[in-house]
């Protein structure tokens, strides 16, 4: 090729290129998702003489149904304008005749939301549901509150169609009934969760819910409006706690510390210096007594998380490290002598309660730059027995709370095979040293010092559990190894069939990245009880590879699943819709592999979050808090006011406060649990699912048209359109359904075909 016609085809292409950037630019707002609210094809039109100063009404928690354009950086509604077309919300009709409505079968879970307009000024609202001691009394627990909105930056978007508008959204939960914060022509939202037991008998009952303005000055003007929710139930026990025999699922990547350390910041010396003790005697804290640390933060912090978890979401996972770690305590990093396992230091990701500790007198000097090979101390290595009792009472605390499945992640928390995170505290010499931690050596040998000591750790738990704690029979451990290399994967796999072939102690679960599943070695996998991807997006159904592996795996009862599935930027979720990720379980089951992991951070922290499409590792906003995709959860008081400070030590059992999305993919399994339930029973078709879940939803340019019709009861969308076109496939802003309608019409079929099932089931 010449010269001249090569600088000739270069031109050409970059023209193209810069066009294209040009076009994409020029049109990026029609390009985006839009979540404006605009009622208006389901308002009525109400006369100003006839707008109540406090307006309600119900409806499903599937979407925001407010939204704010903040006026800075700050979650305040105070000078923020509302994002949609707030005076028609007035004519959203309060129907008591044919009220919301949910279902609720035997031990479930489901939810809805009032939405509040307030229309005058007022210094309080308060909620109060006024048949709770009747509706305790059919086997319901109901828990609301008003929602706290959340400043949601718009930033870290990638997607053409990702939504990138700073907004307050409403998504932490609450427990309050009185908000004490409110402004006249705003929009707030009421949070209600419903959980059934297994007393429950067929019929329906309404929560009476009574919303009331309080002006303080002049009593006269308060102002009630009552809104009704409709509860149908239906005993079917369909076992949806999410045990080793549902395959539909889902997952926590979470660490509790993360919490306590946010909380326990408000003491001088990151914990408090006394405490009352489980027999109400007040002692002096031990910063190294693990039994302290345990019994303080769980009976202030993480007990209202893992029971809120287990017993309202089914969620029964949780997360220990092996081994202390070197993010563990965080001095060593500043240049200070690092300190021997101090829980209090523990920031994230490295909770762990036993210690390996060397008592010996070989040289573990230097360890970084040599290999400290097991044979030479491994007289002198041992666990603390004092470190076995605390282990055993932070999992017997887990068992009470209903927790199932301890996730130990592995001893190997390095790629290669030259690791070394293995952490060993010298008790002569008071420094940790390092040593190998692959299984395998550089030439492929199984004889690699990583693999004594593993085998030894094992040894050490295996002996432990043989002697019977009381957690033992309760929960089960999974050695679990988060995103390695794919030899790393299939090798523990043999290693852990060699020691416990059987699985009486070790379980074992992985998670990956699609790229590094090695898929010529699908055996190779057969002993992970559980394997997690990743993918880049959540329609998966044309890749040959994993439609195959997926296909072994539930052949032999093994369970596949996905994970960061909600970093896919066409959602963007913290600006989208709770819903989607109860449609996200839908696309899972779709494709046989209805396990979701969601990788979780609590976000509390600016500059300490990541894995976030939009709270990011650099400081892009000066907020202690932000919405994020993984933020799973926020913090009750905000640890960096003397008022949040002063309530942190105040509060002897602070609530837990999880997101809307977290809730709403709770709901999501549990209504795939109902729907795979009814699918084997006959009571419904798979097509239900498979002509509902398809990837040209996520084009669709409006989120959602449906929001405000309170009444929609369709049960299909149209067909998607098959179409090769660039230009009509991403540039063209969709004008069709989106992923909630869809997932509404794929809960139109359930309620339906619940009512068919039962009916049909009581004339056998």
């Amino acid at each position: 090729m010449s010269k001249r016609l090569f600088m000739s085809i270069l031109i050409i292409v970059q023209i193209f290129l810069i066009g294209f950037i040009a076009f994409v630019s020029l049109n990026q707002v029609k390009l985006q998702r839009d979540v404006y609210l605009n009622p208006s094809p389901y308002a009525k039109k109400v006369n100003k003489n006839q707008i109540a100063p406090v307006h309600t009404f119900a409806t499903d928690a599937y979407e925001n149904l407010s939204l704010y354009e903040p006026s800075g950086e700050n979650n305040s509604l105070k000078d923020a304008k509302f994002y949609g077309d707030f005076d028609s919300y007035n004519g959203i009709e309060n129907n008591k005749d044919n009220p919301q409505s949910i279902d609720l079968w035997i031990n479930d879970f489901n939810t809805s939301q009032i939405v509040v307009v307030v229309n005058d000024d007022f210094d309080e609202l308060q909620v109060k549901l006024n048949n709770e001691e009747f509706i305790q009394s059919q086997g319901l627990r109901v828990e609301y509150g008003f929602n706290e909105f959340i400043y949601a930056s718009g930033n870290g978007s990638t997607n053409f169609y990702g939504i990138r508008k700073p907004l307050l959204v409403p998504e932490k939960i609450t427990n309050n009934k009185i908000l004490n914060e409110v402004y006249s022509k705003r929009v707030y939202i009421i949070n209600v969760a419903v959980n059934s037991n297994d007393k429950i008998t067929d019929g329906n009952v309404n929560l009476d819910f009574e919303i009331t303005g309080i002006n303080k000055t002049d009593s006269s003007k308060n102002y009630t409006s009552n809104s009704l929710i409709k509860v149908d139930l239906f005993p079917i026990d369909y076992n949806p706690q999410n045990g080793e025999d549902s395959k539909i699922d889902f997952n926590l990547f979470s660490f509790p510390e993360w919490a306590s350390d946010y909380y326990n910041k408000s003491y001088d010396d990151g914990h408090p210096s006394k405490m009352i003790n489980s027999n109400g005697i007040e002692e002096e804290i031990d910063p190294l007594n693990y039994n302290q640390y345990i019994e303080f933060n769980w009976n202030k912090y993480w007990g209202p998380q893992f029971e809120y978890l287990s017993k309202n979401m089914g969620m029964d996972w949780f997360q220990l490290n092996a081994v202390d770690s070197w993010n563990m305590n965080w001095t060593y990093e500043l240049g200070f002598k690092r300190e021997y396992h101090n829980p209090w230091k523990i920031k994230r990701k490295s909770l762990n309660f036993l210690s390996w500790t060397y008592t010996g007198d070989f040289d573990t000097s230097n360890s970084q730059n040599k290999d400290i090979k097991f044979d030479d101390i491994k007289e002198g290595l041992t666990i603390p027995a004092s470190d076995w009792e605390s282990f055993d009472r932070y999992l017997n605390l887990m068992a009470d709370a209903g927790m199932k499945r301890g996730m130990i992640n592995s001893l190997n928390g390095a790629w290669g095979t030259q690791g070394k995170s293995i952490d060993i505290y010298n008790t002569k010499t008071e420094e940790y040293f390092k040593v190998p931690s692959s299984i395998i050596d550089s030439n492929g040998s199984k004889d690699a010092e990583g693999r004594k000591y593993s085998n030894w750790w094992f040894e050490q738990l295996k002996n432990h559990m043989d002697t019977e704690p009381d957690w033992v029979d309760k929960i089960d451990l999974y050695y679990y190894l988060d995103e390695k290399d794919p030899w790393q994967t299939t090798e523990t796999n043999d290693w852990l069939y060699e020691i416990d072939p059987e699985k009486e102690y070790l379980h074992f679960a992985v998670s990956d990245w699609e790229r590094d599943i090695d898929y010529k070695k699908m055996e190779k996998y057969d002993h992970a009880d559980y394997v997690w991807v990743y993918m880049l997006d959540i329609y998966n159904q044309k890749n040959k590879n994993f439609s195959e592996f997926t296909k072994r795996r539930n052949s032999k009862g093994l369970h596949t699943g996905q994970y960061s599935l909600d970093a896919d930027n066409t959602f963007n979720l913290a600006r989208a819709e709770p819903g989607i990720l109860g449609y996200t379980q839908a696309a899972l089951y779709k494709q046989d592999s209805p396990n979701f992991m969601k990788y979780s951070l609590t976000g509390w922290e600016d500059g300490i979050s990541s894995w976030s499409s939009d709270f990011n590792d650099y400081d892009f906003v000066n907020m202690t808090y932000i919405s994020g995709d993984t933020v799973w959860a926020y913090p009750k008081y905000n640890n960096e006011t003397s008022e949040g400070k002063q309530s942190i030590m105040n509060d002897e059992k602070i609530e837990f406060n999880p997101s809307t999305r977290l809730e709403q993919l709770a709901v999501g399994t549990k209504n795939m649990q109902k729907i795979d339930y009814l699918i084997n029973k006959n009571g419904l078709s798979k097509e239900i699912i498979n002509s509902n879940v398809y990837s040209g939803l996520k084009l669709t340019k409006k989120l959602s048209r449906t929001k405000f019709d309170l009444n929609f009861t369709d049960t299909s969308i149209p067909s998607p359109t098959n179409t090769n076109s660039f230009v009509k496939k991403y540039l063209k802003a969709g004008k069709g359904p989106d992923e909630i309608e869809a997932y509404k019409v794929i809960i139109n079929n359930l309620k339906q075909a619940t009512r068919s099932y039962y009916i049909a089931k009581g004339k056998e």
